[in-house]
Parts: C-alpha cells; sequence; structure tokens
C-alpha cells in the first residue's frame, strides 16, 4: 500500500513538471505508474537527474521489413532521426537519375531534369526516369524513407530530392558539357521566383581521373558555392598512389569523400591525397534499386552519398547555417581515423551523423565578451579596455579593425552573424561591417572585421557597436568607442609683427589679430568649440626666452601654459578670428636688433 501512495505522489509530481515545462502528455498507462511524453531535451536532462524516475527514450522501431544498412548505422545517423530526419532539406542527386516511382523514394521526390539525352534517338527533357540504377542507389543512401515498413532507411529519411540526370539512358559514360547544364539547373533555382526549391546539396557520385587533365568545370562549381550549395564528391576508386582523388572531387568548392570498410579501415580502392576532406562507409552498401528492388554496390559513388544526407540532417538542425557553416560542422564533428588530424587517406574523419545532425538541445543567447580597436597593425591599441585614438593623415584614410570576441554555449558556430555598426560626429561608409570568424575553441570564437575613417570625417567620439545573433535569433550586444582626432594645419592670416630693438633685460608687448580657415579641407570643420596649439617663431632673435602668449576670448585676454592650447568658436562657414597678445622679451644675449614674430596653428580636437 505504501509503495502504490509513493507511486501516485511521484506520478502526481511528475505530471506537474512536465506540464510547467511547457511538456506534452501524449498518454499515461495503466499496469505501471509510466507516462509517454514529450519534453524539451533540457528538462529531460533534469528529470533523468531524479532518483525516483527512469526515463526511456523513444527510439524508432523499425519492422521487420525495414533493415538500417551497416553503413548507415555506423555513421549513427539512426540516432538523430528520432528529433531530426533532415525534413524539407533539397539535395540534388547529380548521377544516372532517380527511379522516382520506388515505394521507398516516391513520397521524397520533388522533381528534376534529364541533361543526358543528347544522343541519337534521345533529347533532354523534365523526365529524369532512371534506367541505369546508379542514381537511385545513392537516392537511397541519402534519403530512403523510414517507417514504411520496407526496404532500407536512409540518412535524412525526410529529404526533399531531386534528380538531375547527367548520364545518357544507354551508358553509365557521361560528359562534361551535360553537367555544366546541370550545374546550371541547380544554380538557378536560387533565382526563380520558387523560394521551396532552392538546390543546398549536390551529390555527385562520379568523375574523370586526375591523369585525364582538369576538365574546366571549376567556374561552373565555384558558381553554385557561391549562392550557397554545398557540394560533395566521390574520392574516386584510383586506390592509393601518388593523389589520386578524381574531379570534380579535388576542387576546394567540393568535399571530396573516400571509402571506409567496416573496420573503419580505408577501403582497398579509396582513392588518396590532401583533396581527401571525409570518409564514409562504401564497401557493400544496401540501398534502392530500380523497378522497386534493393542491391548492394561498393565504392566512393556510396560514400558520397553519406556525406550529402548528413550534410541535410545538419542544415535541418541548424537552419540558419550557410554552406561554409555546414562544411565546417562535418570536419568538426567527424570521427578522427588513421593518423591524428587532416591525413590524405580518411581527411578529417569518418562523418558522424549522430554528432554533426544533433540539433541544441538548449539555446542560450550569444555574448560578446569584448570588442577591441586595433588600427592598422598596432597591437598595443589591442588591450581591452582600451578606448583608442584615431589619427589619420591629411587627406587619407586610416584602416581600423574590430575584434570581437563572442560565446556562446550552444556552441561557437551557432552564433549565424556578427555585425559592427560605428556611430558618431558623421556617417562611416563602410557601416555596418560583418565581422568574420579568425579562430575558435568548441564555445568561443574570435571574428574580425575591417573598415577606413577617412580624413574628412568630423573628428569626436565614434562609438562602435557590435552585436552577435544565433541562428534562432536570440542576440548578444557589446561596444567600445574611438577617438577620431584630424590633426589639421590652420591658416593664419595676420601681418608679420616688427618690432624694433630690445635693450637687454627689455621685453615688448606685442598686439595683433589673425583670420583662421582650412583652405584645402573645409569639410572638416564643423560648428562648435575646437581645440588649437599655437606656436610662436622668432626671426631675428636670438631666442624668445620665456615669453608669454595670451589670446582673448571675449573681452579678456586669457594667458597660455603648456601646451599653449585654447578653444575657439568655429562658424559654420569653416572660419574664425583670433586676437592675440604677446609678450616677447629679450633673451641672453640680447643686442640692438629689430626682430619677427609669426604663428603657426594645429586644429587638435573638439572639445
Amino acid at each position: 500500500m505504501k509503495d502504490k501512495q509513493v507511486a501516485k505522489q511521484v506520478m502526481r509530481v511528475l505530471k506537474q513538471d512536465i506540464s510547467t515545462y511547457g511538456g506534452k502528455i501524449k498518454c499515461e498507462y495503466k499496469l505501471k505508474p509510466a507516462v509517454a511524453a514529450s519534453l524539451p531535451p533540457a528538462v529531460i536532462q533534469r528529470l533523468k537527474k531524479n532518483p525516483n524516475l527512469r526515463i526511456i527514450d523513444d527510439l524508432p522501431v523499425y519492422t521487420v521489413g525495414e533493415s538500417l544498412d551497416w553503413g548507415v548505422d555506423r555513421i549513427d545517423a539512426d540516432i538523430v532521426h528520432p528529433e531530426n530526419r533532415g525534413t524539407g532539406v533539397n539535395v540534388a542527386i547529380m548521377d544516372t537519375g532517380i527511379d522516382y516511382n520506388h515505394p521507398d523514394l516516391a513520397a521524397n521526390y520533388r522533381g528534376g531534369y534529364d541533361f543526358g539525352g543528347d544522343y541519337p534517338g534521345a533529347a533532354n527533357d523534365d523526365d529524369p526516369m532512371d534506367t541505369r540504377g546508379h542514381g537511385t542507389h545513392c537516392a537511397g543512401i541519402v534519403g530512403a524513407i523510414m517507417g514504411n515498413g520496407i526496404g532500407v532507411i536512409g540518412v535524412a529519411p525526410e529529404a526533399d530530392l531531386y534528380a538531375v540526370k547527367v548520364f545518357p539512358d544507354n551508358s553509365n559514360t557521361g560528359n562534361y558539357s551535360d553537367i555544366i547544364e546541370g550545374l546550371e539547373w541547380c544554380i538557378n533555382t536560387h533565382m526563380d521566383d520558387d523560394p521551396n526549391n532552392d538546390i543546398q546539396v549536390i551529390s555527385m557520385s562520379f568523375g574523370s581521373d586526375v591523369n585525364e587533365g582538369d576538365p574546366g568545370i571549376e567556374p561552373w562549381i565555384d558558381a553554385a558555392y557561391n549562392v550557397g550549395i554545398l557540394l560533395v564528391g566521390a574520392a574516386g576508386n584510383a586506390g592509393s598512389g601518388t593523389d589520386t582523388v578524381i574531379y570534380p572531387a579535388r576542387y576546394e568548392n567540393v568535399i571530396a569523400v573516400g571509402a571506409t570498410d567496416k573496420n573503419d579501415n580505408r577501403a582497398w580502392f579509396s582513392s588518396t591525397g590532401p583533396a581527401v576532406e571525409l570518409a564514409a562507409p562504401g564497401v557493400s552498401i544496401k540501398s534502392t534499386g530500380l523497378n522497386g528492388g534493393y542491391f548492394v554496390m561498393s565504392g566512393t559513388s556510396v560514400s558520397c552519398p553519406m556525406v550529402s544526407g548528413t550534410a541535410a540532417l545538419v542544415w535541418s538542425a541548424y537552419p540558419r547555417y550557410d554552406n561554409t557553416q555546414v562544411r565546417q560542422r562535418l570536419q568538426m564533428t567527424a570521427e578522427d581515423l588513421g593518423t591524428p588530424g587532416r591525413d590524405e587517406w580518411y581527411g578529417y574523419g569518418l562523418v558522424d551523423a549522430g554528432k554533426a545532425g544533433k540539433p541544441p538541445e538548449t539555446e542560450t543567447p550569444p555574448v560578446v565578451e569584448s570588442v577591441r580597436i586595433i588600427q592598422d597593425n598596432d597591437t598595443e591599441s589591442a588591450e581591452e579596455g582600451v578606448n583608442v585614438s584615431i589619427e589619420p593623415e591629411p587627406g587619407g584614410n586610416r584602416t581600423v579593425t574590430v575584434s570581437a570576441v563572442v560565446k556562446d554555449a550552444d556552441g561557437w558556430d551557432d552564433v549565424n552573424t556578427v555585425i559592427a555598426k560605428i556611430e558618431g560626429p558623421d556617417t562611416v561608409a563602410d557601416s555596418p561591417v560583418i565581422l568574420h570568424i579568425i579562430s575558435h575553441n568548441e564555445t568561443t570564437g574570435i571574428f574580425s572585421g575591417r573598415f577606413n575613417m577617412s580624413f574628412y570625417y568630423h573628428s569626436g567620439e565614434y562609438v562602435v557597436n557590435v552585436t552577435a545573433v544565433d541562428r534562432t535569433g536570440l542576440s548578444g550586444y557589446n561596444s567600445t568607442s574611438l577617438f577620431y582626432l584630424p590633426a589639421i594645419a590652420l591658416e593664419l592670416d595676420a601681418d608679420t609683427i616688427a618690432f624694433g630693438s630690445l635693450d637687454p633685460g627689455e621685453s615688448r608687448e606685442v598686439l595683433g589679430d589673425a583670420d583662421m580657415s582650412t583652405p584645402e579641407y573645409p569639410t572638416v570643420w564643423n560648428t562648435g568649440n575646437v581645440a588649437i596649439d599655437i606656436e610662436v617663431n622668432g626671426t631675428g632673435l636670438s631666442t624668445l626666452g620665456s615669453d608669454v602668449i595670451a589670446v582673448r576670448i571675449g573681452d579678456e585676454y586669457k594667458e597660455l601654459g603648456e601646451p599653449r592650447r585654447f578653444y575657439v568658436n568655429i562658424s559654420p562657414d569653416g572660419k574664425s578670428a583670433v586676437d592675440f597678445k604677446l609678450s616677447v622679451p629679450c633673451g641672453t644675449p640680447c643686442g640692438n636688433y629689430s626682430g619677427r614674430v609669426s604663428l603657426k596653428a594645429v586644429m587638435h580636437s573638439y572639445s
């Protein structure tokens, strides 16, 4: 009786917790004190710490007729399937087409085009039906349906599949001219009126031997990459040797994928070289075939779609990522094989769909921990907390670097954008500035960007505001200041002051006036108080001694100390007049001769 009372009490508290934390109870079981509920991942972790509860993860169950191929199992794609199946990510299978009537593919098929029909008796059209089986096999590895009770399960079983057929019906040999057409078709999906058909991943299980030379399609590869498409290519089946990775996988903007066997060893046939970026299972992989069938195939051709499907999982978990961020996540989460670090057999290692495609368990906003200003190569001004003074040369610019340290508990790669906006007395043309990642650890990244401060901007304090936004829209903020101090020579329109001979120990008080202006740079003036440094030069005198300088402010003269700095009100037209008084003593030695005094002024800053 006591055990039943405890069980009831625990169940009551459990149901309250589920409701409080936004969960939903699917059902309450009768024979055991248990419920089936959906909960946020963070709440699940909290409940697992309760010694009175046993949490059972709701793992997927497969019917007897449906199987998980060893390769899909090895990269742990099944681990994320309960929460991530690559839903809605557009993957183009550039190959021999797809049997779009296959019961394990039909629901995920979204369309395509046949560019391989330009041979006698055939034509290009919008029917990319597969007659060879190679493309259908690759499509099943990426996105064979899950839960339909038949066949196999893809790495991303809810990805949207597009068939870009670039091989003819009667041969496994194609032409790069057709592949270029297929690449342009994928690029154009980003330029049409349909926002839902943009190809995100192109899976390319084909190529030509490196010894045959560069086929010259890199400009189209780069164009696809530049519109945001991630391209994945089979590294080739040329075996080990001196750099045997095939085209187009060896291009910089393609992920070259090598093959591994069930023991995580490089498959004997897998090409090697510095272009190899990732590895994936590629020996005896079962997948979809023609006419609703299934068959087993080996080669880097089947390793390639393993990575393509994993990329779809990443994009589904992190929908704000661009293709470079997806690529970085695939690299960072790969399981290192062979020589530690990146090597020419496995690249960064075996692709890990379980880690790469795992959505973040919690969402916390990014924190901009610090913002630093560096001008040119000045490392001293990079110290935290230093407000930097910027002094551009007359008529030129001064390059300024903004460096921000951004931390995100969900991982540095959860940060989507970091932007610096500069605000001050004048509009900075380069603002806002996008900051790019330059280094990182697991949770913290250093982002950097550059802008120019023009000599013609008004001087004063400029505030640099840095905002970091993560993939969910949460943001963090921090700022620092820079002081813009252009040094501008002023033209003094004053008569040279002449005076007669001075006797030893005698001093002479001289009054004068001058008009100040900046004829070369009139746009730098602004109405307000400007700090002026003034310098007196004597001609015909061996020394000026300890002369005293005063300027008239209002109706009174004010003596100036060191530095000899005064403030003058500048009119909107960029001109001002100043009255001054000089007390010119005769220094030692001093003789019976006359002298001249001239003045020079430099605008220092706004007050």
